[in-house]
């Protein structure tokens, strides 16, 4: 039996490759493509974390900001409602009319009070009035209602100081962003607080808002209608500001300049004490008497014309 040959000639001609431009074109389509991948991917991973740096920064600025409107329209001062005592042998009012026997029979309870750092005062209704401190444009200091007892059974109640201050950023110098020199702090104090001095030392303080450029507070004047930047400047409503403003100035993740200019109201309505006072006085003393004019609900003479 014979054996065929086989011609690889043949062979090597059937079989079908890639010649070396083909693979050359190949490589490089393929390369273009993995840098097209690699440049969306990279875009993406780009974008997702300036997001996430730019949520971060806003919440933090969101937070601050709330939790400033938390404070301001729960502050707390039983001027709201009952006006300031003064003794009777004072200029003003007293809130209770005693006669000559009775007073030199009993002197009111009222008088024996003892004015300290924290409560310099005391109303009508017997509360201590906390005092509200604004030594610069850049500090404020009063008793809020708006704390929340963290453990049961503590020594803590809704009502705390808060210190507000603006300090140099406690960030490095080449992590600072450029022109943010300050932040600002919030100091808060739940015990202890009929003390009658303050002790912020103690008291651990920190930063609200970072990257602050500027910042202040302004309070409304109702005479001049206009906000000024001091407490002292108020000639009525000092120790019950109607209204609190805050300018600032905060540099985002990006070094913009983002200007705010917000107004916290407390949210006790207007009510003149000093008046209700005066009233309630002349009402003791029998300067109104039932059925006279200018007493609430007497009846008004007409008054006939001659025809």
């Amino acid at each position: 039996m014979k054996k065929k040959r086989i011609n690889s000639t043949h062979i090597y001609k059937d079989q079908s490759g890639f010649t070396l431009i083909e693979v050359l074109i190949a490589i490089t389509i393929l390369s273009i493509l993995m840098a097209t991948m690699y440049t969306i991917v990279n875009n993406s991973t780009e974008s997702k974390d300036k997001i996430i740096s730019e949520d971060r920064d806003a919440l933090q600025l969101v937070t601050a900001l709330d939790r400033m409107e938390q404070d301001f329209s729960q502050l707390y001062s039983p001027l709201y409602y009952s006006a300031k005592y003064q003794k009777k042998n004072d200029n003003g009012f007293a809130p209770r009319s005693l006669g000559s026997d009775e007073q030199e029979k009993a002197a009111n309870p009222l008088d024996s009070y003892e004015a300290s750092e924290r409560f310099p005062a005391i109303s009508t209704s017997a509360d201590v009035i906390p005092i509200i401190q604004n030594e610069t444009k850049t500090d404020l200091i009063f008793m809020t209602t708006s704390n929340r007892r963290v453990l049961e059974d503590s020594k803590q109640s809704r009502y705390a100081w808060v210190k507000y201050a603006l300090r140099s950023s406690s960030e490095d110098a080449d992590e600072r962003r450029e022109g943010a020199e300050y932040e600002l702090t919030r100091a808060i104090e739940t015990e202890n607080i009929y003390n009658k001095e303050f002790d912020w030392k103690n008291v651990k303080e920190y930063p609200l808002l970072k990257d602050i450029k500027s910042f202040q507070f302004l309070f409304w004047n109702p005479k001049t209608e206009k906000f000024v930047d001091k407490l002292d400047q108020l000639t009525t409503d000092k120790d019950t500001p109607r209204l609190i403003r805050i300018k600032l100035v905060w540099i985002n993740s990006d070094n913009n300049e983002v200007e705010i200019d917000r107004t916290y109201r407390p949210l006790y309505p207007y009510f003149d004490t000093e008046k209700d006072e005066k009233e309630k006085e002349n009402a003791r003393k029998g300067d109104q008497k039932p059925g006279s004019p200018n007493t609430p609900g007497a009846p008004v003479e007409s008054q006939e014309e001659d025809l």
